[in-house]
This record gives structure tokens, sequence and C-alpha cells, in this order.
């Protein structure tokens, strides 16, 4: 296996998974809100990204159903 595919694959997630995050951490207006955000980002992206990088398209895409 090369070691370049996995980095190219987190690199197209990247872009993908940047607007998800900026789509839920969008306007939290106390404390509390901003951190449950930041929360929830950084679990979509750490899951997403995990999926693209293993190479799991079709996990990723129920993955996504699911939720």
């Amino acid at each position: 296996m090369s070691a370049i595919g996995p980095r190219t694959q987190a690199r197209l997630a990247d872009r993908t998974v940047s607007v998800a995050v900026g789509v839920v951490g969008a306007e939290p207006t106390t404390r509390a809100e901003e951190t449950a955000a930041w929360h929830t980002a950084g679990e979509l992206y750490v899951g997403l990204l995990v999926l693209a990088v293993l190479g799991m398209r079709r996990s990723l895409l129920t993955h996504s159903q699911a939720s």
C-alpha cells in the first residue's frame, strides 16, 4: 500500500468535513453552546476523517444518513 493514497484521501476529506464543521458551529450564543458546537464538530471531523482515510466510503455514506 502506498503512503500517498491515505494522505490524498485525508486531504479530500478535510475539505468536505470543514464545511460540515462550519455549519455545526454556526451562531453559538453562550459558552455552553459554543463548547457543545466544538465538541460536536470534533466528533464529526474525526469520525468522517477516519472513515475516509480507511477507504470506507460506503460506511461514510450510511453513517451520515443514520445520524
